[in-house]
């Protein structure tokens, strides 16, 4: 690809889908906040949950990849159709998978919450979350191919205003539902993850059908071939992205050994965490895209220099917001943590 100013090309692309992770992070962070006006048990609970989920959510990123990927290669051979018939193959893989684990999250995933704490009150705080929030992975396994779509067809624009949008919902759901009145605790979070999801299925169907319609769409059955190629694309990072959410819930668990106090302040930290981890994951993404269509093009080379221009950026950008975040670490707890005494645990 003949481009004379890359990194201004990484920046156009990576920018919004920069912003788009961060609003999730940010919605998340602002609901943690609430359940952490309510205590350390709760705060404990609900995030034993959520790592629970995002072990689930994490065996969706792997369509993510292979739909991108796939999809991309399509637009970098001037093929839109065949981008299209690749989202209804990647839909067919995510939809039915989302509801696996949903299915995993209501069943089985109060007893892992209850096995990993012995603190009965946090654990069916985690329980009740799990139970509300499971529906909310099979609107992920419909929607995240559809951002995917997006993103590989170099629109990340699309998916960042429909996050946008979803993001002042979701707060909103999460001070009627968590805060109250009536307060509803662990199950308004839930509820407040599902619902937005809801939303979040609505615009993207309206955006597809209606404002943006996808060529190739639902025009033909799921063909094999093109379910393998995702699939095969996407699996390692399934595995690669679960097996990290599994050291995460060990950690969990031997820090519930404890105390209750202790999970508390991990959840909160973890989260944390996650602010300079989006940013770098954003420019990921869009490294993948810019690689994808180069391989499209039948261009190896550049496909590699596009990565290495990414990784380059990305560090230069993460680098003074962990700094920020480390010069104003209590003020920053004290936003989240009720307890000054966890809030210096923390």
């Amino acid at each position: 690809m003949d481009n004379p100013h890359p990194l201004r090309a990484i920046r156009a692309l990576s920018a919004p889908l920069v912003a788009f992770f961060l609003i999730q992070n940010l919605v998340g962070l602002a609901a943690l906040a609430m359940v952490g006006r309510i205590g350390d048990t709760a705060l404990a609970g609900v995030g034993l949950g959520t790592v629970l989920y995002t072990l689930l959510l994490a065996l969706l990123y792997g369509v993510d990849t292979g739909a991108q990927a796939s999809i991309a290669r399509a637009f970098g051979a001037g093929a839109p159709g065949l981008a299209g018939r690749m989202l209804t193959n990647a839909l067919a893989i995510g939809a039915p998978l989302g509801a696996a684990l949903a299915l995993v999250a209501t069943f089985v995933g109060p007893a892992v919450v209850a096995a990993m704490i012995g603190d009965p009150v946090a654990a069916a705080a985690g329980g009740t979350f799990l139970r509300y929030a499971a529906p909310a992975l099979l609107l992920q396994g419909i929607t995240i191919p559809f951002n995917a779509y997006w993103i590989a067809s170099g629109r990340p624009g699309v998916a960042f205003r429909i996050t946008a949008f979803i993001a002042p919902c979701q707060i909103l759901l999460s001070v009627l539902l968590i805060a109250g009145p009536p307060t509803h605790g662990a199950a308004g979070a839930g509820l407040a993850l599902t619902f937005a999801g809801l939303i979040g299925l609505a615009a993207q169907t309206l955006m597809a059908a209606r404002w943006r319609p996808i060529p190739g769409l639902l025009a033909e059955a799921p063909d094999r071939t093109r379910l393998v190629t995702i699939a095969r694309i996407g699996w390692p990072v399934s595995v690669q992205q679960s097996l990290a959410q599994v050291g995460l819930m060990v950690a969990y668990a031997i820090v519930a050994r404890i105390g209750t106090a202790e999970v508390a302040a991990v959840n909160v930290l973890s989260n944390l965490m996650l602010l300079p981890i989006q940013i770098a994951v954003g420019m990921g993404v869009a490294a993948a895209t810019l690689v994808g269509q180069a391989l499209g093009r039948h261009e190896p080379a550049e496909a590699r220099r596009w990565g290495w221009r990414a990784g380059a950026l990305g560090a230069l950008v993460v680098l003074p917001i962990g700094l920020a975040v480390l010069l104003a670490t209590r003020p920053v707890l004290h936003l989240f943590i009720a307890d000054l005494a966890t809030v210096e645990l923390a």
